[in-house]
């Protein structure tokens, strides 16, 4: 009993670090996309980026979380093998940061409300928050609110827009994307792989205001 546990958490590691990898190449593709358009936005001196003295270190920083990102993919660098007591407020804060650019462009705003304090793994919690937060950006309407709702039960994502029936039904299945997303439907079948690690239920739906992703969350023990 002893080895077969041995083994089956051997197996749940590598699982776990193949889909890490995966989806930090998914991701890259966000902070690259804000480099790209704040680049070509102070080259052509569009408005308030005209002041490069401001916003060259704000370049700087992307480009800095991008190669942290690129440090986290070589093989000897792995992620945390230790729970920890994470405070989601301050985990979705810190990411949507890291999406600033994105937001500005598209005069988005949000909100958090409630709070949820969990112990997991964290790189894998920020992967399933990424994916929830980078589906309301990439679906929700130009002006949108994002809202965000944390509870003792888990948490929600909500942006205004619609998902046709046909879409939602195939929601989480590899390379899904509607006519107006120009992603590769990758980020929510990425999100629920690691959910399945996790003990955590996920789910997107559509409701009166929009479109809502839903994260019920388990608390587990080492």
């Amino acid at each position: 009993a002893e080895v077969r546990r041995s083994y089956e958490n051997i197996q749940s590691e590598k699982a776990r670090q193949e889909l890490f990898i995966r989806a930090s190449s998914h991701e890259l593709k966000t902070p690259l996309a804000s480099a790209l358009m704040l680049c070509d936005s102070m080259i052509s001196k569009i408005g308030k980026y005209a002041d490069h003295d401001k916003y060259l270190p704000e370049l700087k920083n992307i480009l800095l979380t991008m190669s942290k990102m690129l440090e986290e993919l070589l093989p000897l660098r792995k992620s945390s093998a230790n729970m920890q007591d994470i405070e989601m407020r301050s985990l979705f804060e810190n990411i949507i940061d890291g999406e600033k650019y994105l937001l500005e462009q598209r005069n988005m705003e949000y909100t958090i409300t409630g709070e949820l304090s969990i112990k997991t793994w964290q790189d894998i919690a920020e992967r399933i928050v990424k994916a929830g937060i980078g589906n309301a950006i990439s679906h929700g309407k130009d002006g949108d609110n994002i809202k965000i709702v944390l509870s003792e039960d888990g948490f929600s994502i909500e942006n205004s827009g619609h998902i046709e029936d046909d879409l939602l039904k195939h929601a989480f299945e590899p390379f899904v994307s509607s006519d107006v997303s120009k992603g590769h439907g990758l980020g929510l079948y990425i999100a629920r792989s690691y959910s399945k690690i996790l003990g955590w239920e996920i789910d997107i739906k559509n409701t009166k205001e929009g479109v809502m992703f839903i994260c019920k969350t388990k608390k587990l023990s080492e």
